[in-house]
């Protein structure tokens, strides 16, 4: 048994020693030279284009149009200014009006920019497009839904099942709900990774970048090995004869569990709006927090089914609910400022409006986990858990698609400066 603890420890320190750029995983248009609506005397020999973060070349395009004439080309691409930078080839230009259609893809998850610039030369500019971010595919945003509500399950089974080496109880049926979400999580993002690479095309991706430095790539191998680590430590757990070895298999996963929680908390939108370190440790209490309240009912609800006997767990379930609730509501309401610039930014966009939504059906969950919470205490068992789980996936759902937008931040969200 001596050796899980090293087997867990190697794990966590694979990823941590996994090169990661510190990025706010959407690389956003600053500016091109030429200028956007720029009249130009001749022909430009390149055009830049900047993002706040690099970007991914072999993904990217630049496409040159000419007004008029139905003609468009791909340009060839460089980067500098370490990879903020976008240089494009043009070729010599007759007198005219031109536009040039960029696609920019950020490397650290694959979201895309998109976006166009235009000029003219030796004749007025014609209208263009600004800058924007798209979204991810919906394919994507299922994957990332299901592999969350299977992490948040995932850790509410692993804190139940700490509660059941205590009262010396049967774990055949909660060893089997770690195993399978362990799996469900480690195959999702597998999957959401060749989701993300088909997005942009299997052949422009670079796979070696990809895998060691992409939040996606670090999230696939590193939790392929958490959830070898879980498959192995249940097992451990299911042939223990002892309590205390029993409880100190339960330990490993709790470990486990926090190993999943950090590989998700780690990239995605972390170092928007503050500190990559505080933006990883607020979403990481997020995390571990709704996986134990909305993760242990779930997993409680779904071993009450099977084995009636086990009800008494709800006193102690209600309790841990309790405190993730608490928790859940101060780290999101934390959350929501580092990745929302305004009040305006937060209900006049989708972004803001998705991130109330959230709110909205997390307090409704608050409610309707009080309401059986205190039927625990009197000894009952908790009603409208379908209910109650109902929204939650829902809540789920809609946070997946939050991770595949663009945060509400940046130049457009913040107040003009009035004169004085």
């Amino acid at each position: 048994m001596r050796r899980w603890p090293w087997v867990a420890a190697c794990t966590l320190s694979v990823f941590a020693l996994l090169p990661a750029p510190r990025v706010a995983a959407h690389a956003s248009f600053i500016d091109s030279n030429p200028l956007d609506g720029s009249v130009l005397a001749e022909s430009p020999p390149v055009a830049e284009l900047r993002f706040t973060e690099p970007v991914l070349t072999t993904a990217s395009s630049v496409r040159l149009l000419r007004l008029g004439s139905g003609g468009e080309e791909s340009l060839a691409l460089d980067t500098a200014h370490d990879g903020t930078t976008l240089l494009a080839e043009i070729p010599r230009l007759e007198r005219g009006a031109y536009m040039l259609r960029f696609v920019a893809v950020d490397p650290a998850d694959l979201h895309k920019t998109v976006g166009s610039i235009a000029f003219g030369v030796g004749v007025a500019a014609p209208p263009s497009e600004s800058g924007q971010q798209v979204d991810s595919s919906w394919l994507s945003a299922a994957l990332r839904a299901t592999t969350d509500a299977a992490l948040l399950l995932d850790i509410g089974a692993i804190v139940v099942i700490r509660l059941l080496v205590r009262r010396r109880r049967d774990l055949d049926h909660i060893v089997r709900i770690i195993a399978v979400s362990s799996t469900v999580v480690a195959v999702g993002w597998l999957a959401q990774l060749g989701c993300d690479a088909m997005s942009v095309g299997i052949s422009r991706v670079e796979w070696r970048a990809l895998l060691l430095t992409s939040d996606p790539g670090r999230r696939s191998i590193v939790g392929a090995q958490l959830a070898l680590g879980a498959w192995g430590t249940a097992r451990v757990l299911l042939g223990a004869r002892g309590r205390a070895v029993q409880a100190f298999a339960a330990n490993i996963l709790l470990l486990i569990a926090g190993g999943f929680v950090f590989v998700a908390a780690y990239g995605g939108h972390a170092g928007i709006g503050g500190s990559f370190v505080v933006g990883v440790l607020l979403r990481a209490a997020h995390l571990m927090a709704l996986g134990m309240w909305l993760g242990a009912v779930c997993a409680t609800w779904m071993l009450c089914r099977r084995a009636p006997e086990l009800r008494s767990l709800w006193r102690s379930v209600s309790s841990l609910a309790a405190v993730g609730t608490l928790v859940t509501g101060v780290s999101g309401l934390l959350l929501s400022g580092r990745v929302v610039m305004t009040v305006t930014a937060l209900l006049g966009t989708s972004y803001g409006q998705r991130i109330v939504l959230k709110g909205v059906l997390l307090v409704v969950l608050g409610v309707l986990g009080a309401m059986a919470a205190s039927r625990a205490l009197r000894g009952a068992e908790p009603q409208r858990l379908a209910i109650e789980l109902t929204i939650a996936a829902v809540a789920v759902i809609v946070a997946a698609t939050l991770v595949g937008s663009a945060p509400a931040r940046g130049e457009r969200f913040t107040a003009p400066l009035v004169p004085v």
